[in-house]
């Protein structure tokens, strides 16, 4: 039987990792702590120190940064950057001690670290990438160095040119116990659409609808078709029309003909929480085991990492 591990979970620290989560990745984090630690495992929590979630917490920072130096006002300053660099560079030097560091951040330190002294690390990328953190992705792929995306259109945005093998689909989780199987409907459709212009709200509803065993009806809208699957009925698959009222509407009747319990057991087998756990601790695994993979020793600048590239960890092998 395999031991459980030690793990450190690096968080966004933008906001706290704690109820109500002001976004996924603050859930994301909040759950998997939560979700690893009842499984066996000893996760430490690298977050803001105002953070309320399951395990140890090192803080990166006091209290999160959107508090005092809002995104909207700060976001690419010279300020903000600052403040940033100087909390990631506190904690790289402890990651070495942990088994593996999954990393839900979106700081250019990590998966460089990692890099260079043979951490082994999983990096989950929850948005599309912009500069920093695509340059710092590009220059960190190995064996010991994984990334994974929440969908395969996300990968395809990543690496329209074609993913690396350290590059993994991992499909975020919900606890399926939170919701109740529901046989029969009432008669009505519910229409869910997105509430900020960059979040899949949208797979969040279809996610936890598909778990009361409610199909789905959809716009081919980003990777709804993929995550829907046999969920429901997306509407441009199904009428080759896309963002229609008709063609939704044309959905919605053939969503209603599909059983619910079917519905109910694609969920869950695809997208609970026992799975997505089983997955994370799948490619800890993997990680770990290629820590003495070949590859070449890498040499980052200034900038790059804190100390112009001083070794804070493990030396290469």
């Amino acid at each position: 039987m395999d031991r459980p591990l030690r793990i450190a979970l690096i968080a966004h620290v933008r906001h706290p990792i704690a109820q109500p989560f002001k976004g996924g990745m603050e859930a994301h984090a909040f759950q998997l702590c939560h979700w690893l630690t009842q499984t066996g495992h000893e996760v430490t929590l690298f977050a803001s120190g105002d953070s309320d979630a399951p395990g140890a917490l090192v803080p990166l920072m006091q209290e999160h940064y959107d508090r005092h130096y809002p995104w909207h006002r700060f976001h690419g300053t010279e300020v903000l950057t600052n403040l940033l660099d100087t909390a990631f560079a506190g904690a790289l030097p402890r990651l070495a001690d942990f088994d593996v560091v999954h990393n839900n951040s979106l700081h250019r330190y990590p998966p460089r670290l990692s890099r260079r002294d043979r951490i082994p690390m999983v990096t989950s990328l929850h948005i599309p990438p912009f500069q920093a953190l695509r340059q710092s992705v590009n220059d960190s792929a190995a064996p010991w160095c994984r990334f994974t995306v929440c969908s395969e259109r996300q990968r395809d945005v990543w690496w329209p040119a074609g993913a690396p093998s350290s590059a993994h689909v991992l499909y975020n989780g919900i606890d399926t116990d939170s919701f109740t199987f529901q046989p029969r409907g009432n008669g009505r459709a519910l229409w869910a659409g997105r509430i900020t212009p960059n979040k899949g709200t949208h797979l969040a509803v279809a996610a936890a609808a598909m778990a009361c065993g409610v199909p789905v009806a959809a716009l081919a809208n980003g990777a709804t078709e993929e995550v829907i699957g046999r969920g429901g009925v997306v509407a441009a698959a199904e009428t080759g029309e896309a963002d229609t009222a008709e063609a939704l509407a044309t959905a919605i009747r053939q969503a209603l003909t599909l059983d619910r319990r079917a519905v109910h057991d694609w969920a869950t087998s695809r997208y609970g929480k026992r799975r997505m756990v089983e997955n994370c601790v799948a490619l800890y695994r993997t990680a770990m085991a290629q820590r003495d993979a070949p590859a070449g020793d890498v040499a980052f600048g200034q900038g790059d990492l804190p100390g112009g590239g001083v070794d804070l960890g493990r030396s290469a092998a």
